[in-house]
């Protein structure tokens, strides 16, 4: 079960304290115990990092010169029938690419600092004393090459590092040093640095083209936190190991397991799909931008089109990055107890398929499986969307629509209740996607048909908002409007144990060009199961149902102020609640709502 928490806006969390001045203290159960006693909240202030220092020190007296390589060691995922799950350590360690580093003398005085190479290899100088040196590896980089920096905790913003100690007597070279994948698992800090620097490595050919979007340059540091046999859980009130980015506290957090074990607990720290998948959630909210409430989401479930768009583009990103065509996340590792807790494809994959049309709009993985085949050249493959998936290469197309700065797209002004109709909106201005009918009929709808996914035409308004996603209406014009709001598509279960957006919920969009008096009526009434059809105002700036700023039933006259609107019409009716359901039954037709989290 996916259980991973994108965009949170969360008020509780704890925190853990693992090194002193950049040592790192290797005893898992001491840092499980200080974790329980910890009170952070993402709305406090974090202390500030350490001074990032990357400027050579040149010293006139004698030197001594040390050379070497840093390297850390992580677990491979195996993928083996039987054996699937984290393997053992990995034969070859990988570098520590540039990374920042210092030399610290007895009195922990900075002597020397600078940052590894691409090799993760590192030459400096200090001078020719017969004293006790540390060289420190930290857990971060702020270059061209990479900006993330891996914490232990956000109460205290201490980074890990790798240390070599030494006396500086005599020149020094060939020295390996080398972060181990077990016992500390300090190896795991460094992987999801190293993650970040993939991610760098394969985004720069990728965008090169894309006019007027961010550049790599332009991307802020990251800030991760990652403790070896913690659940980060614990700061949002979850009962479930998550890895998620908190939207509130603008982190990332990645499980490192639960009360000290890392063999049989849920990890992350060697999960390249969840790493690459949170930090895509962090680029959202920095450099693009987001409408999804967040919420609980797991790969098979008609959850709101906002959260689906949100999480099936960061399962797609992590595709792209990590060059796979699937989404992997592995339980324990090989010394304990491992598996496989999810493996989803995104060519030909069977999770989260659609049964009607329009129903794709409310599916992380259909959205993640339509930005995939506009992506890859695998035409080959037996898969049925392979038929006729004649579309690739795109991403820098995708790139300029979610990263845009200067004309249509999720990073410019006024764009509101994102999800995959925008991005298509965009590309179709950008003239990424046919004007022809014929040439969109024989490719893009070909796609979009394969995933249940809407776009009823390129109207003039340049559209392609889905009648069940959410529609952009025309800027209405007339002192009093008129407008009949039309209901779900389908009638809503008379059991339910979880959201179903798409037969319970329809969403229409109204953007007013200046203050309204705005008559809304509700086309429909299903009486065949007793509901009554009732509809929601919200503003662009909402989160859960609770948020609403108009109620209506049958035919009300509201006056709004200038602004971008989404009405929901919800089905209401007398549901039977399964016991392990506390909350009102109206609660589950609408998307804000997830078992556990409010967002």
């Amino acid at each position: 079960m996916l259980k991973r928490i994108s965009s949170v806006f969360i008020s509780s969390a704890c925190v853990l304290t693992l090194i002193s001045c950049g040592g790192f203290n290797t005893s898992t159960s001491s840092v499980v115990n200080d974790i329980a006693s910890r009170d952070w909240t993402p709305s406090d202030l974090s202390p500030d990092e350490r001074d990032y220092c990357s400027e050579v020190i040149n010293y006139t007296s004698q030197t001594v010169t040390i050379q070497g390589v840093a390297n850390f060691l992580y677990r491979e995922i195996d993928l083996t029938p039987g054996q699937e799950g984290l393997g053992d350590v990995s034969s070859t360690p990988r570098p520590i690419k540039h990374a920042q580093y210092e030399v610290l003398n007895g009195a922990d005085e900075i002597v020397q600092c600078g940052e590894t190479d691409e090799s993760g290899e590192f030459s400096f100088q200090v001078p020719r004393l017969n004293r006790a040196h540390t060289l420190r590896v930290y857990s971060r980089s702020n270059n061209n090459f990479n900006k993330a920096s891996v914490f232990i905790a956000p109460e205290t913003n201490e980074l890990y590092s790798l240390d070599y100690n030494f006396v500086a007597t005599e020149n020094s070279s060939n020295i390996e040093i080398t972060a181990e994948a077990k016992n500390t698992v300090l190896g795991g800090a460094f992987f999801i640095l190293d993650n970040i620097h993939t991610t760098y490595d394969r985004l720069q050919p990728l965008i090169v083209n894309s006019f007027g979007s961010v550049r790599l340059n332009d991307i802020p540091k990251a800030d991760i936190y990652w403790a070896a046999g913690f659940n980060p859980s614990i700061y949002v009130g979850a009962s479930s190991g998550l890895s998620y980015f908190s939207r509130t506290a603008n982190k990332i957090f990645i499980l490192g397991g639960e009360n000290g074990d890392i063999n049989f607990a849920d990890t992350d720290h060697f999960d390249p799909s969840i790493i690459t998948h949170e930090y895509f959630h962090f680029l959202e909210s920095n450099i693009s931008g987001t409408d999804s409430p967040g919420g609980a989401h797991n790969g098979n479930q008609l959850i709101d089109p906002r959260l689906a768009w949100s999480e099936g583009a960061a399962q797609f990103f992590q595709g792209v990055i990590n060059e796979q065509s699937s989404v992997i996340d592995t339980r324990g590792n090989i010394d304990g107890n491992t598996g496989i807790l999810l493996s989803f494809g995104l060519e030909s994959g069977t999770n989260d398929l659609t049964t009607f049309s329009g129903e794709g709009d409310f599916r992380e993985f259909a959205v993640a499986r339509f930005l995939w085949d506009i992506y890859d050249t695998e035409t080959s493959q037996s898969a049925p969307e392979n038929a006729f998936d004649t579309i690739s290469d795109n991403f820098e197309n995708f790139w300029q629509a979610f990263a845009n700065t200067t004309s249509t797209g999720f990073n410019t002004a006024g764009a509101s209740f994102r999800t995959h109709g925008l991005l298509l909106t965009s590309m179709f201005a950008n003239g990424d996607i046919p004007a022809n009918e014929t040439t969109f009929n024989s490719t893009w709808r070909n796609l979009l048909n394969n995933e249940g996914m809407t776009y009823p035409q390129i109207d003039q308004n340049q559209s392609f908002r889905g009648m069940y996603g959410m529609q952009i209406e025309f800027s209405l014009i007339g002192q009093t409007d008129e407008y009949t709001l039309e209901g779900p598509f389908f009638p809503p279960a008379t059991t339910i144990s979880q959201s179903n957006v798409f037969r319970n919920v329809n969403f229409h969009t109204l953007t007013l060009n200046q203050t309204r008096d705005i008559s809304l009526t509700v086309g429909t009434n299903d009486s065949a199961t007793g509901g009554s059809l009732e509809f929601f105002i919200f503003d662009s700036n909402y989160v859960n149902f609770s948020q609403f700023i108009q109620q209506g039933t049958s035919t009300s006259t509201i006056t709004l102020p200038p602004g971008d609107y989404l009405v929901a019409v919800m089905v209401r009716t007398d549901y039977t609640v399964l016991a392990d359901d506390p909350a009102p039954a109206f609660i589950y037709s609408f998307p804000g709502y997830r078992k556990g989290i409010l967002f």
